[in-house]
């Protein structure tokens, strides 16, 4: 389009290039009607997968540097351990190898990979910490949240849906539902654990090679770290191992403990983190509860609809090795903080867009409170929040629409055709309508005639969930088999229709919303970060477990993009955090029993059945 042209553009921007954000483009620029677009809407093929297969591409872990020594991190035996001496190290067995000590970051480097393993392994054995207990233990996680968290610190954050008066329609309402949900941590989990090569060259200029989503906000990140300027730090970025959000694919990885190790030793080290370390060291999606209250009047219309949702903060964008190095970061997610986003506070946000428009009476709430360890560590760790795929509209869709399921089956109503009946959105009615020929969706209501919650026959179910994002309708329907007797959960079959408006790359979408589902069904039926009371016990795929490819569902994906809208919605997230509330529901509609807490793994899963 441009080929052999010479262009001089002036294109306004605001913002600062190393900020969270970056540079923020402005102005107004003329576009086409849609009905001119002849390369937007077309699949193209993406060009880095025949690299990535035909093992071309140069990833992250292929980078070497002249003179480069590996590295190793010795983390804390706990999130509030300070360390008290460094173990010995056999320099006779071990001969490259050199313990670094900053603060309480304790690293072991050498010149080749398996020399540094192996030297970090002795350092470790007799490395002494102090000893540290500030966290509830997973398995009191909600109890603390509900009976120990403060919820005052900051503001409650109200719905810019809220509307009419809830409490006057629950007074006179024929059905009330009230129904409390939990979510657990979950981990980025990628496959391959966070790598970073750092330079910190003699005159104090320092590269890094790492695998990010925001090199510019690193490089502030470094810079702060080490009180030098931006312009001194540079990131080159490869690709790495593939994950949503950031986690330890940008600042809250291995980059600033890679950083500060070259600077020790003078040379390049490529510090690459064990899978102990992603586990337990890398940020994590916050957990959540919620309380919701659904008044239902006698012809299966909404007439109130109340939701208070409670969870830490989701954005913690501190570099783990600053902190053990007792550096100086950005502020902690905390009421009084000086970061300039609003999203790197303490305040819960409301996230989850509201569908169901025919509703007079509305009232959600978010509410915050200190990440989980912070104040009681002295490292000032704890239990570190970030943004995962979905980030809080998660947290708060779950509760929303297992509720909603829940109250269609209260007035013996369809719970598709429910949420029909509830909404005005035009968009969103047929897109249901939509799914439910494409999902083969026979109207009934939940749970099935013949639900049983016992016996050794599996028992097939079937549930609906829907979501609004980023200008972008999702809903779907999942089909199980549940054996109540040993509480395992298969999900079978999923369809998923979306309509994001405007779509540029077809084949694209329909790849982001695969393996958006398929991670939802992870999170749905597996993960759990599990803790005790002074870190986090999980440390590989036995005690973290994902999703396998055996137990992947049939998976249907259809795009149906409204003709009459002209804008872009979002098609990268969304699917995620769609599925776990219809699998939800589908058990629900096998067994009779409500799934209110995930994972669905099978001790859980009987423990719900026996209540």
């Amino acid at each position: 389009m441009v080929a052999g042209q010479a262009l001089q553009l002036t294109i306004p921007v605001s913002g600062e290039l190393v900020s969270f954000r970056g540079l923020v483009v402005e102005g107004e620029p003329p576009l086409k009607d849609a009905s001119q677009y002849k390369i937007i809407g077309q699949s193209v093929p993406n060009p880095i997968i025949a690299e990535k297969v035909s093992a071309r591409t140069t990833w992250v872990a292929d980078v070497k540097l002249p003179g480069m020594l590996h590295g190793r991190v010795i983390h804390p035996r706990t999130l509030g351990s300070k360390l008290l001496a460094a173990g010995k190290l056999d320099r006779k067995t071990y001969p490259t190898a050199r313990t670094v000590v900053v603060g309480n970051l304790l690293g072991v480097v050498a010149q080749s990979e398996w020399e540094t393993i192996q030297a970090a392994r002795q350092v470790a054995s007799g490395t002494r910490w102090s000893d540290w207990e500030g966290l509830p233990g997973s398995d009191g996680l909600h109890q603390y949240l509900r009976e120990q968290a403060r919820w005052d610190p900051v503001p409650v954050t109200e719905s810019t849906h809220n509307r009419g008066n809830p409490r006057a329609a629950f007074d006179v309402a024929p059905h009330v539902l009230s129904c409390s949900s939990e979510l657990p941590y979950h981990k980025h989990a990628p496959i391959g654990p966070s790598m970073a090569l750092a330079d910190v060259a003699a005159d104090g200029r320092i590269t890094v090679h790492t695998h990010t989503q925001n090199p510019q906000f690193l490089r502030s990140h470094l810079a702060l770290m080490l009180g030098i300027s931006p312009t001194k730090v540079i990131i080159r970025t490869y690709p790495g191992p593939g994950h949503y959000g950031r986690s330890n694919g940008g600042n809250a990885g291995a980059e600033a403990e890679a950083v500060l190790l070259s600077r020790e030793v003078g040379q390049p080290v490529r510090l690459h983190w064990m899978r102990a370390d992603d586990l337990q060291w890398s940020t994590q999606s916050a957990p959540a509860y919620a309380d919701v209250r659904i008044a239902v009047d006698k012809n299966g219309k909404i007439s109130a609809y109340e939701a208070d949702h409670y969870g830490p903060p989701m954005q913690d964008d501190r570099p783990i090795g600053a902190l053990l190095a007792g550096l100086p970061t950005i502020d902690a997610p905390v009421p009084n903080h000086k970061n300039p986003e609003p999203v790197q506070g303490m305040a819960n946000f409301m996230a989850d867009g509201w569908v169901y428009s025919a509703v007079e009476n509305v009232a959600e709430r978010a509410h915050s409170t200190w990440q989980i360890g912070q104040q009681q560590s002295p490292l000032d760790v704890g239990l570190r929040d970030h943004s995962m795929r979905t980030p809080t509209q998660f947290q708060q869709n779950f509760p929303r629409e297992v509720a909603i399921s829940e109250a269609a089956s209260l007035v013996g109503m369809d719970a598709l055709a429910f949420r029909i009946l509830n909404t005005q959105d035009r968009r969103l009615k047929n897109l249901l309508t939509r799914l439910r020929s494409e999902s083969g969706w026979q109207e009934r209501p939940s749970p099935r005639p013949d639900a049983k919650a016992s016996g050794s026959t599996p028992q097939p179910g079937r549930g609906v969930s829907v979501m609004f994002r980023g200008n972008g309708y999702w809903v779907s329907a999942c089909e199980v088999s549940v054996v109540p007797d040993t509480g395992l959960v298969s999900v079978d079959r999923v369809t998923v229709v979306v309509d994001t408006g405007v779509v540029v790359n077809p084949m694209q979408l329909k790849r982001q919303v695969q393996a958006g589902a398929l991670m939802g069904v992870s999170q749905a039926m597996y993960e759990e970060v599990s803790f005790d009371k002074s870190a986090v016990t999980d440390s590989d795929w036995i005690s973290y477990p994902i999703l396998k490819m055996g137990d992947m569902p049939q998976l249907n994906v259809v795009l149906a993009p409204d003709p009459e809208t002209t804008i872009y919605g979002q098609g990268s997230e969304g699917a995620n955090a769609l599925l776990p509330s219809a699998i939800a529901a589908a058990v629900f509609d096998a067994t009779g029993k409500s799934i209110r807490r995930l994972p669905m793994q099978p001790d859980n899963v009987k423990t719900m059945l026996q209540s």
